[in-house]
């Protein structure tokens, strides 16, 4: 350097390079981190019952995806006492599930009701009619869901009130089976709405169930003292209000 001119060393000029490596490193760093707290991206892990899997899911994600593209997902299904445990455990963001109890560490925000139907064979009687009882499960052959799954929550809060026992011939081990063995012939059950979509309904028929109607609360679950990602609130907020998402 003189009185009139700065003139980078050559010890600058190797350095140089580097320098504007890191100050571009910083400035990625620094936008991506923007980014992110504007719930832009990150990652998002959600667990959800097998039905809402597949009826519920699938067009909140990609809704979703239309406005945060830099966001992606990992998505695990299990069944509802399973399910609550990852929430519960932290080690998933958020669940799609029923209820909890109150003595989880868990948080639900209500998404919809998940009204019960009648499931059976298509050339059966039943299928006819517009609606059908409880009752009617003590006078026929019936399936109920395993003790582990959310299905078998709401039925068996049912069978308990009716006047007649109910004493169902076999518990089946997922819905799939569940359609299986109901079009072979083995005896009706009890499904709420959702779950009909994991169903092939051809040979099937779906009758609303009356006195009482009975629906599964189906909710969003969070653990009690985790704080999501912006862009896990974000996405929350879309379940919760899918009208308000654009282009959903």
């Amino acid at each position: 350097r003189d009185t009139r001119h700065v003139r980078i060393t050559d010890a600058g000029r190797e350095l140089l390079p580097i320098a504007q490596r890191i100050l571009r490193d910083f400035d990625d760093a620094l936008g991506g981190f923007g980014e992110f707290m504007a719930g832009r991206s990150g990652c998002i892990s959600v667990v959800t019952l097998p039905s809402t899997g597949i009826a519920l899911l699938p067009q909140a994600m990609v809704a979703f995806s239309r406005t945060h593209p830099q966001v992606s997902f990992t998505l695990t299904e299990a069944p509802a006492d399973a399910l609550l445990a990852l929430v519960e455990e932290g080690r998933v963001d958020l669940g799609i599930s029923v209820r909890p109890t109150p003595r989880q560490l868990l948080q639900y925000h209500h998404l919809l009701d998940d009204p019960c139907v009648l499931v059976c064979r298509r050339d059966d009687t039943l299928a006819t009619r517009a609606s059908v009882p409880w009752s009617i499960f003590s006078t026929r052959p019936c399936i109920v869901s395993s003790a582990h799954s959310s299905i078998r929550h709401v039925t068996d809060g049912v069978f308990l009130r009716q006047r007649d026992p109910v004493r169902p011939v076999l518990e089946y081990p997922s819905v799939g089976s569940c359609g299986a063995l109901i079009e072979a012939g083995l005896g009706i059950t009890a499904l709420p709405v959702l779950a009909l979509s994991l169903l092939n309904m051809t040979t099937l028929a779906a009758v609303p169930l009356q006195r009482p109607v009975v629906s599964r609360q189906i909710s969003i679950v969070t653990r009690i003292g985790r704080s999501l990602s912006p862009a896990g609130k974000a996405f929350m907020e879309s379940l919760k209000h899918p009208d308000s998402c654009p282009n959903a």
